[in-house]
Formats: structure tokens, sequence, C-alpha cells
């Protein structure tokens, strides 16, 4: 069993650098920076179910339950005087329905984004958001936020880093453009990666004598019994939809990668079969999947399957903290 370790922010005595969480969802970052010992400050984020699940997480933290968009100078004002020190990090989701492939500058999730970071001047932005973002069309948006992080004041690299090289049990590819502000005079860095992966099996193998919380249709089930047995491909169900002419979608029906880090989990409401058991994946092996912890408190698969890797947040958190914040 593979899991992130986490100390509650509220009984730590020591003094940590801070951080403010934008977007934050369920809390997949929140979990990340406080398991790395960083003190969340406050949560914002525009969905009340959201931030329902994250004050049921981290009751301690101060959310606020408002879009970006329609934040006011005001809005802003009120959250600086609620947050004692100067911000050290300023961690930002970007929901992928929220930005496009080119800034036309009426992008205004983006622009009051920027606008919130010009007015708070944390000393490292952290943008990310899911997939690969250096590639294709993408790139076009990729450069344009480098562009216009710079021209705010800060030395900002971006990379894509895949979940698996960072002791994440999934293949899921994460975005992260990080900026740090130029009067520190010290570049952004990115985590290194790690020598080993952790296997789908390393994860969850103990979870195996468990039910899962959502049961298939019985069509799915009969369809998955006869054709589709443990440790079957992508390849292996393409080939056996083919002969037999059957009219499947056939990512819901791959269980292999029992040995190796499991695929993207999907954020959708068709859940994937287990590798090895008749039954689908339950909300518990996604969270380990995910790196969240046994006890989080969250039953919406697809929250929490779109979440960013709290362990990745973990690891991109130390390295900030290694390489600029403890220079400064």
């Amino acid at each position: 069993m593979i899991n992130i370790p986490v100390t509650d922010q509220k009984n730590t005595q020591q003094e940590n650098y801070n951080v403010l969480v934008l977007c934050g969802g369920i809390g997949g970052s929140t979990l990340g920076y406080v398991s790395a010992g960083f003190t969340v400050v406050m949560s914002v984020d525009s969905s009340s179910k959201s931030n329902l699940v994250h004050w049921m997480n981290f009751p301690s933290i101060a959310t606020v339950n408002k879009p970006i968009e329609s934040m006011s100078e005001f809005d802003i004002v009120e959250i600086q005087s609620k947050i004692k020190d100067d911000i050290d990090i300023l961690d930002v989701y970007l929901p992928r329905k929220q930005i496009k492939n080119k800034f036309d500058g009426k992008n205004t999730f983006l622009m009051n984004v920027l606008r919130f970071t010009y007015r708070l001047k944390p000393k490292i932005i952290v943008f990310h958001t899911e997939g690969k973002w250096n590639h294709g069309k993408n790139i076009l948006f990729a450069n344009e936020l480098l562009a216009l992080v710079k021209g705010i004041g800060y030395q900002v690299q971006m990379e894509t880093l895949k979940a698996s090289n960072y002791r994440i049990p999934q293949e899921k590819l994460w975005s992260f453009w990080i900026g740090v502000r130029k009067d520190i005079g010290i570049k952004p860095d990115f985590p290194e990666m790690c020598e080993k992966t952790v296997s789908t099996k390393q994860a969850i193998e103990d979870l195996l004598e468990t039910t899962s919380d959502v049961k298939p249709s019985r069509f799915r089930l009969e369809i998955t019994k006869k054709y589709f047995p443990p440790g079957c491909s992508l390849t292996d169900v393409k080939e056996v939809i083919r002969q037999y002419d059957l009219p499947l979608h056939s990512a819901y029906y791959k269980r292999d990668r029992w040995e190796e880090p499991y695929y993207r989990l999907p954020n959708s409401t068709t859940r994937p079969f287990h590798p090895q058991i008749d039954r689908l994946l339950s909300i518990q092996e996604a969270k380990r999947l995910q790196t969240f912890t046994d006890d989080y408190k969250c039953v919406d698969w697809k929250e929490i399957c779109s979440s960013v890797p709290p362990l990745l947040i973990q690891q991109v958190a130390h390295c900030l903290q290694t390489k600029v914040l403890d220079y400064l």
C-alpha cells in the first residue's frame, strides 16, 4: 500500500511557508501542500459542492465560495487583510473549460487570475492543469501564459510532468507553469524524477477482498466476464471488439497494468473494471491511485479523478522550498 503522509496543519507548531489556493476544488492541492509542511491560509473556489468537501477535510482552513471573475478590488483587499504575512506561494488550478488554446483578451477567468496575482504579489506562483500543454495546439496557450506571467514581474518556466515518474501509481500528465518573482533573483525549478515507479498492485492489492461502492450494469458485467478477462490490454480489447463486432467503447474494458502504474483514471461517470477482479474500481481504490489519504472524505468519483494528485503537489512544494524559499 502506498499512501501520502499528512500532518494536520492546525496541530503543527513550527512556522511554515504559506500558500493561497485558487480553484482548489476538493483539496488535492491543499492536501499536497499540507503534507509538505506548508500552511494553506485560504482556498478559493466557485463550487459550493467542492468547498464543502474541502471544509470537511480541512475545517481549520478558510474557504471562499466565489468565482475569480466576480471578485472586486475590495474582495482582494479583504483577502489580503485576512492573511498576516506575504504569500509565499499562490497555487492556481486552471480548469480546462475556462482556458482556451489561444489567449484572445476575452478570457476573463485568466485575466482575473492575473489581476489577482499582480495585486497580491506572491513570491512564487504555480499554475497547473491536466494534460500535455507544451505540444500541438495547446502550445499556443502555454506560450501566451508564459509571456503574460513574465509581463507581471515573474521569471517563469513550464513543464509537463508524468505522474508515474513521481511515485504516483497512474499514467497521468499534469502541466505546471512556475513563476518566481523577478526581484528574488532565483529561477523556477521542478522536482527530479524518482528512480522507481509504483505499480497498481502496490497501491491497491490490499483492497482486493473489498467490494466496490458501485455495481456495473448486468450487460457490462456479462460482456466483461465473457470477452475481457483480467490482464487484457487495450490491443486485446480492440481485437475482440473487431472480431465479434461488439458495439463497445474499447477504453472501458482494458484490464492490464497490474504490475505497472495504472492508466489515467477517467473523470467520467463510467468507471473502469478492476484489473484482477470482475468488479468496477472503487472510490477507495481511486483515492489510492490518485494518492489521496484513505480517510479523505469524498465519495464523488469524478471529483477525485479530476483532481491534481496530492503527492505531485507535495513534491513540487518540497522542490520550491529547497530550491527557492529556503534561500530567502
